[in-house]
């Protein structure tokens, strides 16, 4: 029963995750257009605009990716406890 009960919280966070989240949160009404604003300021903060690493935590599926000013010289690490739902901004 506890296995049935994981794998149906699993799947219904997998369609929440690859199609709510992504409409919503990244899509083109106001939430959407807030989101883009905030990565952008996000970018902007940063003192040292070339960094040699990155450490994103809580990184979702690398939807600040696309906001980077420039990509780190050795590496970019994105943690997140969930897995990756879409590689639309990993492509």
């Amino acid at each position: 029963m506890q296995n049935e009960s994981n794998e149906i919280k699993s799947k219904i966070l997998e369609h929440y995750y690859a199609n709510v989240y992504q409409l919503f949160l990244f899509g083109n009404g106001a939430q959407g257009k807030g989101i883009k604003y905030f990565e952008k300021q996000v970018e902007r903060f940063w003192k040292n605009k070339s960094p040699k690493k990155i450490l994103e935590i809580g990184g979702g599926s690398g939807e600040h990716l696309e906001y980077l000013e420039s990509m780190p010289l050795e590496s970019y690490t994105l943690l997140d406890i969930r897995p990756i739902v879409t590689h639309r901004h990993l492509d």
